[in-house]
């Protein structure tokens, strides 16, 4: 098992000792593991949502190679007769 130090203020550490019952190397652990599974969700689910407008560019860039260079959607819509 590895071991970290952690510094305190003089302030945490008075506070910290008026509570002699906690077991604050199991408080610190637990932090540390939920701070751990809070960060390995957000790395998935940035990996996703990476992954969706990946997949978004692709789709777009793909429907717009299907037009032709001549193509205009302003000479389209006076085509249609809406008024701008």
């Amino acid at each position: 098992m590895s071991r970290i130090t952690l510094s305190v203020n003089k302030k945490l550490k008075e506070d910290r000792a008026g509570f002699k019952e906690v077991n604050w190397r199991e408080v610190i652990k637990s932090a540390v593991i939920n701070r751990l599974n809070y960060e390995q969700i957000n790395n998935i689910n940035r990996n996703k949502n990476l992954e969706e407008i990946k997949d978004a560019v692709r789709i777009r860039d793909s429907l717009s190679s299907k037009t032709s260079g001549s193509w205009s959607g302003a000479d389209e819509i006076r085509k249609w007769g809406v008024n701008t």
